[in-house]
């Protein structure tokens, strides 16, 4: 589905800043020979172009708003990609995001207070605050592993984005999120530089989760699943 999402944006031109060179040739009498072969790799580089347009509306509409979340008022979801909704307006573009999960939430232990003050009775009576490392390790896993760099696989499988340049874009926006209010406070930079710099990230093992007998709708949120280390993607493109 996604695949044939970008593949008619891409038809239909409706990207306005892809440079003339990468937009599809008109129609016409089919290309041969060496024509052929510029025009297949000129609508590939489109295809690629509006890929990659289309990731970053996506950053913008779902991922972010997540992260900024945490980085203002220490709030995590668990955004995983199997429980996010995508409004699309009718070219194809992203314009909202829902997360239907309403038991995956949490406030950081170090943010409790405050939040509170704001709204107060915030989680009481309701197993809401954990240590700000076990909300920090959700975060990561759900938002990011789960879901930003999930749409980034599927993206490439389908052979219509370069998944290097897409970890890249990924890249450039958490860098810029570092500079913003929320990146620039001691907490914020410290999650922005694990998910930027640090060798690992967590990831959950869900099938070891299951053998060893471990049911994750019962179970104490902190030990209800078994999560590992993986190596961090976003490493590998940084400059």
């Amino acid at each position: 589905m996604l695949a044939e999402i970008i593949t008619s944006l891409t038809r239909r031109g409706t990207s306005a800043t892809r440079p003339a060179a990468t937009r599809p040739a008109a129609a016409g009498s089919a290309p041969t020979g060496s024509a052929a072969t510029g025009s297949a790799a000129a609508s590939h580089a489109a295809t690629t172009t509006v890929a990659g347009e289309w990731y970053g509306q996506y950053l913008r509409v779902l991922i972010l708003p997540v992260l900024d979340l945490y980085l203002r008022r220490g709030v995590g979801l668990e955004a995983h990609l199997q429980n996010t909704v995508v409004t699309l307006d009718d070219q194809g573009w992203p314009v909202t995001g829902w997360f239907r999960d309403s038991q995956g939430y949490y406030l950081a232990a170090s943010r409790a207070e405050a939040a509170r003050h704001e709204v107060p009775g915030l989680g009481d009576g309701l197993p809401a605050v954990f240590d700000d490392a076990l909300v920090e390790q959700r975060l990561i896993y759900y938002t990011v592993v789960n879901n930003a760099l999930a749409v980034i696989g599927a993206l490439g499988a389908a052979g219509i984005a370069n998944e290097r340049a897409l970890l890249a874009q990924l890249r450039a926006e958490l860098v810029r999120a570092r500079c913003g209010p929320g990146g620039r406070a001691r907490r914020g930079r410290a999650l922005l530089n694990r998910l930027l710099d640090a060798p690992t990230l967590p990831c959950k093992a869900n099938l070891r989760t299951c053998v060893d007998g471990r049911d994750e709708l019962v179970g104490p949120v902190t030990s209800q699943s078994i999560y590992v280390e993986i190596p961090n993607p976003l490493v590998e493109v940084r400059p």
